[in-house]
């Protein structure tokens, strides 16, 4: 009787051992040339597995199915999913290249016909937007932020297109410039993590009294020009960091 209820015991073990499947593991990620600052969510494929352990190769792990993770420096990351049962795991990596992110640098200043940047603008409003009709009928901006004392202001995780720039303050305007010529106010392409500088170029036209609204000023943008030292190389790298910390995140 013994010998039997010995056996009775142990066959369900073995049954159980034997019907266990190796884990499948696999992920993917729909980034494109992620950036620093961007969230990256990462999907979890993988098959009889039910815990998961992720290495994303910059001292961060997660135990979460399907995580998402922002890096805060570039270069080549080796992000790993280890997936678990009761008894087994296995393992897959993913090589990720973490890019700077776009920025763009607007610069305003008060135009001079030597182009020096003697007079800086501060706080004034400065908006993006995605196209003209936009821009004409003060919809769906793009982004905004104010410029600081040395009338500077930095947008980042920007898209790869034009933007068309419009500046406000009590003694702002750039609305005759924009029916001289759409061209003042419109931006090269911005190029894909890299710094792209712009400078605002603004006129004192006189005083008109109370603003009527954000354009009813008396400064009007003479002219929107990359500012670079070598024309062959419009868009740097060079010290994006701490541009960056300053900058309006835009997504």
């Amino acid at each position: 009787m013994k010998k039997i209820y010995y056996l009775a015991i142990l066959l369900p073990v073995i049954l159980f051992s034997c019907t266990d499947k190796m884990p499948e593991a696999q992920f993917s990620t729909d980034a494109v040339e992620p950036e620093v600052g961007q969230e990256v969510f990462f999907n979890n494929g993988s098959k009889h597995a039910d815990s998961y352990e992720w290495d994303f190769g910059d001292g961060v792990t997660s135990t979460a199915e399907n995580p998402s993770h922002i890096f805060t420096g570039t270069g080549l990351f080796v992000v790993s999913l280890t997936a678990f049962n009761s008894s087994m795991e296995a393992v897959t990596t993913m090589d990720m290249e973490i890019f700077i992110p776009t920025l763009l640098e607007v610069d305003v200043f008060e135009w001079n016909s030597a182009y020096t940047y003697d007079n800086p603008i501060p706080d004034a409003s400065v908006f993006l937007y995605p196209n003209l009709t936009s821009w004409d009928n003060q919809v769906n901006i793009y982004a905004e932020g104010y410029t600081d004392a040395d009338g500077v202001v930095v947008f980042s995780h920007l898209n790869k297109q034009r933007f068309y720039v419009d500046v406000s303050h009590q003694n702002y305007n750039n609305y005759t410039l924009r029916d001289e010529d759409p061209g003042w106010i419109e931006t090269d392409i911005v190029l894909p993590h890299k710094i792209n500088w712009f400078i605002a170029w603004v006129d004192y036209v006189g005083a008109k009294g109370e603003m009527v609204n954000r354009r009813g000023g008396s400064y009007v943008i003479r002219k929107l020009e990359r500012k670079v030292i070598d024309s062959d190389k419009p868009a740097t790298t060079e010290g994006w960091q701490t541009l960056y910390n300053n900058s309006i995140k835009v997504k």
